[in-house]
């Protein structure tokens, strides 16, 4: 084979000084030999730019060069930013990523939710629809008009013209399963959008966060399989802090959330109350009065607060504490023994993710497409099927035996040390600026 390359390599440099040689301006009788092999040495060189110029990128890739020395222009749409939302982080991750790649990045959104630092510009699309859908056809109307400023586009919801949809939720035609849906004109909307990315003629490429997700979508629109790439979990590193539960940072922020010494303490994440399964959590907290139950994500005194007190008894009410949204999440974290989180939609769930990076053991339903990091880990229990009160019951009990929330927790933080569980955003950013596939 060596032989072969080195027999390959003497023939393109044979022809390489053929062509020089014709490209050389005729010799005058005052040029010397050596002024013609400069100008041949020149051509040739020229030629191997150009051959390498010419190579292509996955091969540029492959031999080790940066995914990002080609300069782009990046559009990347999402229907609203925050520091919160999972979604919201992994864009603002991979747009930080690809920016500093060299690359320029604008982020398209029609709404931005609290304070952020994207780390690129920004552009606010009007929209006179508040809606999910309402949001998407004005980002998609947007994407049409702004298309010749970008290279690429890519999308973190399902909208037109996508060069790369970035996954983060479910099938609309599997979450939406209601006998109603065909004469919702929602429902007809998200599915044309969903249609367009999906579909076997579409030329979207696709990023999923899970095997799950992908044989989901591919269940439903035969998409082949080369349109798809799966990256490895997107943990934040700078939200990986297991020490917050032995410095101080646990006994302190349990004091200023009133919490006793003895209490036992769950802790819910999320603003979508019935999505992330807290009526469920408010069920079952009857069955273990002495319990307080922190939730992330939601104010009190809003609706969605009212909507979560429904399900609790009175005399319960007292042991909740609605936290709204929080920068702090790693130190609520180490205040609680154990995140709660009977999920019916989950497409991964980056909070689980976090959970195990520090320390604190999970209930969770198989639904979560992370749920098997937590079997893997031996850090809490996955609950099968639709998870009944009785079942939420039974298996936060399990976590009562002696020494058992220990364990689960010093699994928790072992297996969250893997720095694997943090390579996602990279690897999205990689595929975002290299070659389609």
């Amino acid at each position: 084979m060596a032989a072969a390359a080195s027999s390959a390599a003497a023939a393109t440099a044979a022809r390489c000084g053929r062509y020089a040689a014709r490209c050389t301006p005729p010799r005058r009788r005052t040029n010397s030999r050596r002024s013609r092999r400069r100008v041949q040495n020149f051509v040739i060189e020229a030629l191997e730019a150009r051959l390498e110029l010419a190579r292509p990128l996955k091969e540029k890739i492959k031999a080790g060069r940066l995914w990002g020395s080609i300069f782009m222009r990046f559009g990347m749409a999402i229907s609203n930013l925050s520091s919160f939302g999972g979604l919201q982080r992994d864009c603002l991750s991979i747009a930080r990523h690809v920016a500093a790649a060299g690359h320029d990045v604008t982020i398209l959104t029609t709404e931005i939710r609290g304070a952020i630092d994207p780390g690129c510009q920004v552009r606010i699309v009007k929209t006179t629809n508040p809606t999910n859908p309402g949001r998407d056809v004005a980002l998609g109307a947007a994407l049409a008009a702004q298309r010749r400023d970008f290279d690429r586009i890519v999308g973190f919801n399902k909208l037109p013209m996508l060069d790369i949809y970035y996954s983060g939720d479910r099938s609309y035609a599997k979450v939406k399963q209601g006998a109603w849906r065909t004469f919702s004109p929602r429902y007809r909307t998200q599915m044309q959008l969903e249609q367009g990315c999906f579909t076997p003629g579409a030329r979207t490429s696709l990023i999923m966060l899970s095997e799950r997700q992908q044989s989901e979508y591919q269940s439903i629109w035969k998409t082949p399989d080369g349109r798809f790439r799966r990256i490895s979990p997107n943990l934040d590193p700078a939200r990986r802090m297991p020490h917050l539960r032995s410095d101080g940072t646990r006994e302190r922020m349990r004091a200023e959330l009133g919490i006793g010494a003895g209490a036992e303490t769950w802790l819910s994440i999320g603003w979508a109350a019935w999505v992330k399964g807290f009526d469920r959590v408010a069920r079952a907290l009857e069955a273990f009065p002495d319990c307080v139950w922190l939730v992330a994500g939601i104010a009190a005194g809003t609706p969605m607060a009212g909507h979560v007190l429904r399900g609790v008894p009175r005399q319960l009410r007292g042991n909740i504490r609605f936290l709204g949204f929080r920068d702090d999440i790693p130190a609520i974290m180490a205040a609680a023994d154990l995140l709660v989180h009977p999920a019916r939609i989950e497409t991964t769930g980056t909070v689980i993710v976090e959970a195990l990076a520090n320390g604190l053991p999970i209930i969770l339903t198989e639904t979560c497409g992370f749920a098997h990091l937590v079997e893997k880990a031996d850090a809490g229990l996955v609950i099968p099927g639709a998870c009944s009160r009785r079942d939420l019951i039974a298996a936060i009990s399990r976590g009562k035996a002696p020494g058992r929330l220990q364990s689960w927790s010093s699994n928790a933080r072992i297996f969250g040390a893997d720095p694997a569980l943090s390579r996602g955003h990279e690897e999205a950013a990689r595929l975002v600026a290299g070659e389609l596939w």
